[in-house]
């Protein structure tokens, strides 16, 4: 398990508890000026001089070219490291907060999948920034995925707040937001009232600063990691293979990954992802995409069940919360239930697109 990061890389034997080696990926500030062939190369390069650098950072290609250099190297798994992180906390739905050398991250991550209109960050690894990055992060992500991601704070990262002031912060932020006036329904409120308990504890782990190569030394030890589908070397090599279609994969998005394996054949218990089986999966997404249903907004003015309403939200699955204007509210309503009546004056929001 080799865990790329901006400062050091970490390596280690899955199933290990810690990284066995630790080696480092940028000079110490003692040794940058040597590093720098000319002075004028000071004012356009980063302050942190890269002693080794591999494409493998934002590549997956690079991985499989650095790993085939390499003997004894027969498969490679490319993981995201934010849901690495979360796996290493026991959990598929969390919201990370990932505190890098030079920057604040939030990624709200629901079910293994990564909500990418809830992901904000801040240059600044201060307590201002973190509170505010994870406020914005919770009041962007969708309405029924909301409660469920901030009921779950991780931490990551190599730099440590003072978490008690975070706790009265973020209470301050997310106050109006959590409290029980703004749920519409019984349940709701007591639900938000749980939520905002929660808030009130941060998964801070042992060693935060590995938790990322921790998630990928458990996947490493899980049998369904050799069941997951793979890539061979030579469709790689050839082009028959299309990154962008593996990314829009439910099952590989899910995990975050990509996997090449290096061999013409991998163990006969695992299924192969051939050219044939992306398309079909192109097409399947292209049909749903291209369906018949009326294109449906928040905001939008419908009619379900000879009732008038307006579109307030949309949901995971597919479905909308709609409020009728008799003053009810139906919050799992399918679009083949709805009816577009006149668009909703001013600008029309665009929904976010799910896998």
């Amino acid at each position: 398990v080799v865990d790329f990061s901006t400062r050091e890389w970490k390596l280690g034997l899955a199933g290990d508890e810690a990284p066995s080696l630790e080696l480092a990926a940028a000079a110490s500030y003692e040794h940058r000026l040597a590093r720098y062939l000319e002075w004028y190369a000071s004012l356009a390069e980063p302050p942190a001089v890269a002693i080794c650098s591999c494409r493998a950072l934002t590549d997956p290609g690079g991985a499989l070219a650095v790993a085939s250099a390499a003997p004894g190297i027969q498969h490679v798994h490319v993981a995201c490291q934010e849901n690495l992180a979360v796996l290493a906390s026991g959990r598929t739905t969390a919201l990370l907060l990932n505190l890098d050398e030079d920057r604040t991250t939030a990624l709200p991550v629901y079910k293994g999948y990564l909500v990418e209109e809830g992901v904000r960050g801040a240059a600044a690894i201060d307590l201002a920034a973190a509170a505010a990055v994870l406020a914005e992060a919770i009041e962007c992500c969708p309405i029924d995925t909301r409660y469920d991601v901030a009921g779950g704070i991780i931490v990551a990262g190599s730099h440590e707040l003072d978490w008690a002031a975070l706790h009265a912060t973020l209470g301050q932020r997310l106050g109006p937001l959590l409290g029980e006036t703004a749920a519409p329904t019984a349940e709701g409120r007591a639900r938000r009232r749980s939520i905002a308990t929660q808030l009130r504890k941060l998964d801070v782990p042992d060693r935060p600063w590995c938790s990322g190569w921790v998630g990928g030394s458990m996947l490493g030890t899980i049998d369904a990691f050799r069941r997951m589908p793979f890539v061979t070397r030579e469709e790689y090599e050839a082009g028959a293979i299309d990154l962008q279609a593996l990314d829009r994969i439910p099952r590989l998005r899910a995990q975050g990954a990509y996997s090449f394996s290096l061999q013409r054949e991998w163990p006969a218990a695992a299924p192969r992802l051939s050219p044939a089986s992306l398309q079909a999966a192109e097409e399947r997404r292209s049909a749903a995409e291209c369906s018949e249903l009326p294109a449906l907004y928040v905001g939008q003015r419908v009619q379900a069940a000879h009732q008038p309403g307006t579109i307030e939200a949309e949901n995971v699955d597919g479905s909308f919360v709609v409020a009728f204007d008799d003053g009810q509210h139906a919050v799992n309503v399918p679009p083949s239930a709805l009816k577009a009546l006149e668009p909703a004056a001013g600008r029309r929001e665009e929904l976010p697109q799910w896998a």
